[in-house]
C-alpha cells in the first residue's frame, strides 16, 4: 500500500483514510492500540473480547462485561458518597 499523507488538527486527531480502516477493519468507536517505536507510530486495532457483551470503558481504560459494570457503577457511587461525607466532616 502506498503512503499517504495526513494532517493533525489543533486538537491532536488525524484522519485515517477509508482503504486503511478498511484494510485494518477499523469501524467507528473501535478501540486502537497505538505504538511509538524508532520514531514510527504504529496503529492496531483492539478487538473486544469474545463474546458480545463486552462494553469499553474510558474511564477504566479497559474493556468490561455488562454484568460487572453494575458493580462498577455500584462502586465508583460509593467513593462519591464517602468522599462527599469526608469533605462535610473536613
Amino acid at each position: 500500500m502506498a503512503t499517504t499523507l495526513s494532517t493533525i488538527t489543533p486538537e491532536g486527531l488525524i484522519e485515517i483514510p477509508d482503504e486503511y480502516r478498511q484494510a485494518l477493519g477499523i469501524k467507528p468507536n473501535d478501540r486502537l492500540a497505538l505504538t511509538l517505536e524508532d520514531g514510527s507510530i504504529q496503529v492496531r486495532r483492539v478487538p473486544p473480547p469474545p463474546g458480545s457483551d463486552w462494553f469499553w470503558v474510558p474511564m477504566r481504560n479497559e474493556w468490561v462485561q455488562w454484568n460487572d459494570i453494575q458493580d462498577i457503577v455500584k462502586d465508583e457511587l460509593a467513593q462519591r458518597i464517602v468522599g462527599r461525607m469526608n469533605s462535610h466532616d473536613e
